[in-house]
């Protein structure tokens, strides 16, 4: 697919984690206490192990191709899809019905989807196939009741992922680029940039419930947390031995969880960069793509053809899913009740109420 005589070893990277593993996920604006000590963790089965019976499947709904992203719009009722056909779909998450299609423009493969805190707006980006350094990857930002194509931005250099929103929802940060991998900040409004960070070479990235601080994965296997007031680096987690996958912020936006290559989860405490705990029993692809309940006791995990999910109070691994063929993306809506997978032409949709 690519011409290797011209890429380079940052964007190999880059190709490889953001093409095979959902790097980025937004957190959830809830109070929540999301990790307890070793003592409580052993003395007694947490409530969320105790509630959770099974996960059922309601439904499973079949793509025209390769579903590359996912995410849910709990407000709206609609799971979408980012798709290697150059399209985003929106299906019912009740009937599995599909209710819209967008086509996304110049890119060739739809790579990353993201949706607005308040549910309204999905934000698409992706890439030309074979991606070269010539070309300029858009994102486009649709109005998810209507399906109008509400701004197309040039973003980046050979391909651009649309990472999250901000927790207001008027900042759309990206990651992208070709000889040199950035990360952007985008006025949703207008499409104008905000600000640009260079640090590393950046492979997934969450912000805190408040917006203050920002999470970086790097395919040199350590995080950088920055502080968004001042712009600057201030602390750095070093604890996994490969590419940083994916990185979330639990609800109380003091605990920070990432997934990598290494086949480990990792929990940290972000402001001290304590490492609270890991997470392991991944298979060989490592962790894929994650998703935290919102009130924060539960994570989902996909790996190489199952969702595992774990109870964050006590660790412990109280279900595993097997669902798909490879290393599945994952979403779980705001309310909790519902969660998603999706990998090659399939999603699943799964019942998380007790």
């Amino acid at each position: 697919m690519l011409n290797h005589r011209r890429v380079t070893l940052p964007f190999l990277a880059l190709c490889l984690a953001l093409f095979t593993a959902g790097g980025c996920q937004n957190s959830n604006n809830n109070d929540a206490q999301v990790i307890s000590s070793q003592a409580e963790a052993s003395s007694s089965k947490s409530e969320a192990t105790q509630s959770i019976k099974q996960f059922d499947l309601l439904n499973t709904l079949t793509a025209y191709d390769e579903i590359r992203s996912i995410a849910i719009s709990s407000s709206r009722g609609v799971v979408v899809g980012g798709s290697r056909d150059q399209t985003v779909r929106v299906w019912s998450l009740g009937t599995g019905e599909l209710l819209d299609t967008f086509s996304a423009g110049d890119n060739e493969q739809v790579d990353s989807v993201a949706i607005s805190p308040d549910g309204e707006t999905v934000a698409s980006g992706g890439s030309k196939v074979p991606v070269r350094s010539n070309d300029i990857a858009t994102i486009e930002i649709w109005n998810l009741r209507t399906g109008e194509l509400m701004r197309s931005i040039p973003a980046h250099e050979g391909m651009a992922k649309p990472a999250i929103f901000s927790p207001d929802g008027q900042t759309l940060i990206s990651i992208g680029g070709f000889d040199g991998i950035n990360i952007k900040f985008w006025n949703v409004r207008d499409g104008s940039l905000i600000r640009t960070i260079q640090d590393g070479v950046p492979i997934s990235v969450a912000i805190s419930p408040n917006g203050q601080t920002l999470a970086i994965g790097d395919s040199n296997n350590f995080i950088r947390i920055w502080d968004l007031n001042t712009n600057s680096p201030i602390r750095t987690l070093s604890g996994h031995s490969d590419t940083v996958y994916n990185l979330v912020f639990a609800p109380d936006g003091q605990t920070l969880i990432s997934g990598s290559r290494d086949r480990k989860i990792n929990i940290w405490r972000v402001n001290t960069g304590e490492l609270l705990q890991t997470l392991e029993g991944h298979e060989e692809f490592g962790v894929a793509s994650l998703a935290i309940s919102p009130n924060g006791n539960l994570l989902a995990s996909g790996t190489s053809g199952t969702i595992k999910i774990w109870d964050l109070k006590t660790g412990e691994l109280i279900k595993t899913l097997t669902a798909h063929s490879s290393g599945p993306e994952v979403a779980i809506s705001a309310d909790g009740k519902t969660l998603v997978s999706a990998d090659d032409k399939t999603i699943k949709i799964w019942n998380m109420a007790p």
